[in-house]
């Protein structure tokens, strides 16, 4: 054979192996190159300062992916000198996801559409929040990005290293939402089925309770109107008072699911944090105002001598001068029989004060119930029983609650009995009308519940203020 026609047939068979190759692209990494049949899609990616961004790995999935199943039929490639990448995709709605290092762009699209994309890598972010009214263990997905996590306590959750754009989450049979790049910190989702969305909350994440309760919050967190949610999404009544030195009060109603998280939203409600509490006849908040909050509409009367004041700490309170009472309750907001309880937030204005009754419900010639602290003692009278216990002065703010089970008289302080009284003879009080607080003065008081039953004393007199937040 001449050497021109050994030539020519190596040629031929060169030319017929690249033919057979440009019709049989080549499988990447679990997918396709995308250049098969299907509509034209073509990607033009940059780098944040203008430069095309060379090298940038590329994939392409069906819009609902959340897992690695049909990996096979996603496509892939990498993008060429001018950041360019181009593919023939088959119909129906599909997910870029590009990164380059630290750089990442997400963005869906139709195939067929006309023209092409260009889009630029941004930093990837991290997206953490919470998923309220959705079990712990349940799987959030991502769909697009094949990817998930499972919710951990009280559903909160955390997405490492997402690409930059617009995130879709979903919650099988529960919601589904679409989050906006400038939103990736401290999200509140709701999972209702339809898929509320509320942008940057903060969590609080306290125990359930079956009494109202005061938190301090950082001015700066709260709007006017803010929106406290249990961790069903449900909203809780709430009742915020003014900034002092940055932080603002806040009486969250009861909840028997806790407060999973104050969202940055207004509430809508116009229900008070006391309005459903059982048994409750009177909550008396000067930080809230000096009116009566529920039961009578004729509040505690105040003595005409007490002054108000105020710190960032316990918020607005009256202090009750020496000799002087804070004021007298009205009639009717104290059961004449059955179960009752009293709690009230105070503190001495000096270590050095003698005996002052916080509370005194007796009759004309002084039978009842008082509760009296100072002197470096505490001392309950009930009935014709006197009994006191050693109780060191202090200038601290306590919270103190005085319960009658039908049973015993018990006094307690900050989630600690103090003194019981079995047996005592307060059974029928129908001839108690004198219903003094602070009655002897030397004292601050910053508010007072009352409830015609018996409460659970550790847990008002230790939850009833709780530290900032």
């Amino acid at each position: 054979m001449r050497l021109d026609g050994w030539v020519r047939q190596f040629l031929t068979a060169v030319v017929a192996v690249l033919v057979v190759a440009c019709g049989n692209p080549q499988k990447i990494a679990g997918g396709t190159n995308g250049t098969e049949a299907g509509n034209a899609f073509t990607a033009r990616l940059q780098a944040m300062d203008g430069t095309a961004a060379v090298g940038a790995q590329v994939v392409i999935r069906p819009a609902q992916a959340t897992d690695s199943s049909g990996r096979d039929q996603w496509f892939r490639q990498v993008a060429d000198v001018n950041g360019q990448v181009s593919f023939q995709i088959p119909p129906g709605t599909w997910t870029l996801e590009a990164r380059q290092g630290s750089m990442s762009l997400r963005t869906d699209f139709t195939s067929g559409l006309k023209g092409e994309f260009q889009g630029v890598l941004r930093p990837s972010q991290h997206l953490s929040g919470v998923v309220l009214g959705a079990d712990s263990g349940a799987r959030l997905e991502l769909p697009g990005l094949a990817r998930a996590v499972h919710l951990g306590a009280g559903g909160s959750f955390l997405v490492a290293d997402c690409p930059f754009g617009t995130t879709l989450l979903s919650l099988p049979n529960q919601g589904r939402w679409a989050l906006p790049d400038s939103l990736h910190d401290s999200l509140v989702l709701v999972a209702n089925g339809a898929g509320k969305l509320m942008p940057q909350g903060v969590p609080f994440l306290l125990p359930p309770s079956s009494i109202p309760r005061r938190i301090q919050a950082a001015d700066s967190s709260l709007p006017s109107h803010p929106l406290f949610l249990d961790r069903w999404g449900q909203e809780i009544p709430s009742a915020t008072g003014p900034d002092r030195n940055g932080f603002r009060p806040v009486w969250l109603g009861p909840s028997d699911k806790g407060v999973a998280v104050l969202a940055l939203g207004s509430s809508t409600s116009s229900s008070s944090p006391f309005a459903s509490v059982p048994g409750l006849s009177l909550a008396w908040v000067p930080d809230l105002g000096n009116s009566n909050l529920t039961g009578s509409s004729n509040g505690l009367l105040l003595d005409l001598a007490v002054i108000p004041d105020s710190n960032s700490a316990e918020g607005k309170f009256f202090q009750v001068p020496l000799g002087l009472q804070l004021g007298t309750l009205p009639a009717g907001v104290l059961p004449d029989t059955g179960g009752f309880s009293v709690a009230i937030r105070s503190r001495l204005s000096s270590q050095s004060i003698g005996s002052l009754w916080l509370f005194d419900w007796t009759d004309s010639v002084g039978n009842g119930v008082r509760v009296g602290v100072g002197a470096n003692r505490l001392v309950v009278r009930a009935g014709s029983q006197d009994t006191s216990v050693e109780w060191p002065n202090t200038s601290a703010w306590t919270t103190w609650v005085c319960t009658w089970d039908k049973r015993a008289l018990i006094v307690w302080s900050d989630g600690v009995e103090r003194m019981r009284v079995e047996g005592a003879d307060i059974v029928d009080r129908r001839t108690w009308t004198r219903r003094e607080v602070g009655l002897g003065g030397g004292l601050d008081l910053s508010a007072m519940l009352l409830w015609d039953r018996e409460v659970d004393g550790k847990t008002v007199s230790a939850n009833l203020v709780s530290s900032s937040k």
